[in-house]
């Protein structure tokens, strides 16, 4: 899964990255990356825009926001099929975290990928009503299962974009999508950098719940 990411690229850095022509503010904040929180995402209409969106998908049915969705089965589930036709989008970032449970401790370990110091992730958004009847766009990250790097610490990770990827995950053309879909669910271009995250001590594993 991912439950907390890491940015640490200024909004110039993100903007030259993806070549965005567009940028709706510039609320960028740098840090760890809260659930709920409006984060950076990368959308594209008539060209690239970098807008700041809740992180988060309200389900009819559900007390909570879920914040990922399974690659595998996105494309099917009532809740995100939609989405997946027709607003793909990006999520920038430059590390990811996830916690090993050792005995009734959890360490804290950020992850972030070799060869590119800020990378994608691919995501999903979607237009909701709050409870006072106000629209606001949500957004998850797609995960897929884990590989060999990563499985000690969780069976799941973020889905990861390459540069040539990219396009055609934002794209609003279907042609090409199921073919990128399936190859996302298991590719491994990426060398994953798994180190203790600074600054953080054991968690007991009740400070998590």
């Amino acid at each position: 899964m991912c439950g907390r990411f890491y940015i640490e690229s200024d909004i110039d850095d993100i903007i030259s990255c993806f070549n965005i022509i567009k940028v709706n503010n510039k609320a960028l904040i740098k840090g760890e990356v809260f659930p709920g929180t409006n984060i950076p995402v990368v959308l594209k209409n008539k060209f690239k825009e970098l807008a700041f969106l809740r992180w988060g998908f309200k389900i009819k049915g559900l007390g909570r926001e879920v914040i990922n969705a399974r690659i595998e089965t996105v494309n099917e589930k009532p809740a995100f099929k939609k989405a997946f036709e027709s607003k793909r989008c990006i999520i920038p970032a430059n590390a990811f975290f996830e916690w090993e449970t050792i005995e009734k401790s959890k360490i804290k370990y950020k992850i972030s990928i070799s060869n590119r110091s800020l990378f994608a992730m691919a995501g999903l958004y979607e237009t909701f009503l709050d409870n006072y009847g106000n629209p606001y766009t949500g957004v998850v990250i797609l995960t897929r299962p884990a590989n060999e790097a990563m499985s000690r610490l969780h069976h799941r990770m973020p889905v990861f974009l390459n540069r040539d990827e990219e396009e055609m995950w934002l794209s609003k053309e279907s042609h090409g999508v199921e073919v990128l879909h399936k190859k996302l669910q298991e590719s491994d271009w990426f060398d994953l950098k798994i180190e203790p995250a600074e600054g953080t001590r054991q968690l007991s594993i009740y400070d998590m719940m």
